[in-house]
């Protein structure tokens, strides 16, 4: 049985509080430098860790106060709207909290294992491994991208990355100022040259995100189109009802018909009733009334179906 002694347990408490503090940094705070020091002050921890296995406990701990804090929204969406047990949803949720946590406890056990004890490399893997667990938790949990740190850039200099290579990219951008603004912090005093060339490079790395923020990557196609978001209320414990179902498309072949967009969006659950969409659809024209009937709109025959969320007047 391992024991953490009360000097263990420091960094640890101090990773959790920075982990939850990164929330600050998304939407809708939007104090976006706040996951750059956030990371830093990870990154040095992890530096200074004695073994991997006690950056994997300090990565752990800052994934637990980071989605902990900022994924606590499922506990209301299974409990208050999922009609689930509160205890039982409260469970679902520090379960699954403690999974997205495994991720960037996989990076500080890697990065610690691949340099030695604060050697400046931990600092450099460090940002490269973040980037690559936050690519591998939106394919290892049910697409989870959530607090990408990326993310937490949209209204920064460093959202100019984001063309170039997406959110991921801005992520990398914002793991290797975490990693920079570390070393500087352990290098200023004895090493003020060193200090300085990172401060350089972290000034090019934003300098650049801006410039290139600045370009335009695209240009208008043709007119614009019109976009039309239906949403139709349907109760939770009604939207899956088989015998609810006529009522629930009646419900969007009405609001289908008064939009005004050429592209039309449902929610992901509105037609998600039968094993053939396009069955379904063609069913769903002809016993709303959508075809064939005097009040039938002009567009109604031109109506494509393209999944279960996405119609289009073409």
């Amino acid at each position: 049985m391992v024991r953490l002694t009360v000097p263990a347990i420091t960094p640890i408490v101090v990773s959790l509080v920075l982990g939850a503090a990164t929330v600050f940094g998304f939407a809708p705070f939007g104090f976006s430098a706040l996951p750059v020091l956030t990371l830093s002050g990870l990154f040095a921890l992890w530096r200074r860790a004695a073994s991997p296995r006690a950056a994997a406990w300090l990565g752990f701990a800052f994934g637990l106060g980071l989605f902990g804090t900022g994924v606590s929204w499922l506990y209301i969406a299974l409990a208050m709207f999922g009609g689930m047990a509160g205890l039982l949803a409260a469970l679902a949720t520090a379960l699954f909290c403690a999974y997205l946590a495994l991720f960037p406890a996989f990076a500080g056990w890697a990065t610690a294992r691949l340099a030695g004890v604060d050697a400046p490399e931990r600092l450099a893997a460090a940002a490269a491994l973040w980037t690559l667990t936050e690519w591998l938790r939106t394919w290892l949990s049910m697409g989870m991208p959530w607090l990408a740190v990326g993310y937490a850039q949209t209204q920064a200099p460093l959202a100019g990355y984001a063309p170039l290579g997406g959110v991921f990219l801005v992520t990398l951008a914002a793991a290797a100022s975490a990693a920079l603004v570390a070393y500087i912090a352990e290098a200023f005093r004895p090493a003020h040259r060193r200090a300085a060339v990172a401060a350089a490079a972290l000034l090019a790395v934003w300098i650049t995100g801006f410039g290139v923020r600045s370009i335009e990557w695209s240009v208008p196609y043709r007119d614009p189109v019109a976009v039309s978001l239906v949403q139709g209320n349907i109760d939770q414990d009604l939207k899956f009802e088989t015998k609810y179902r006529d009522q629930t498309l009646a419900i969007y072949a009405e609001l289908v018909a008064q939009a005004k967009g050429r592209l039309i969006v449902l929610p992901e659950s509105a037609l998600k009733m039968a094993r053939s969409g396009n069955r379904l659809f063609s069913s769903w024209k002809t016993s709303a009334g959508l075809s064939g009937c005097a009040s039938t709109p002009a567009w109604a025959s031109r109506i494509r179906f393209h999944s279960w969320m996405l119609l289009s007047i073409f």
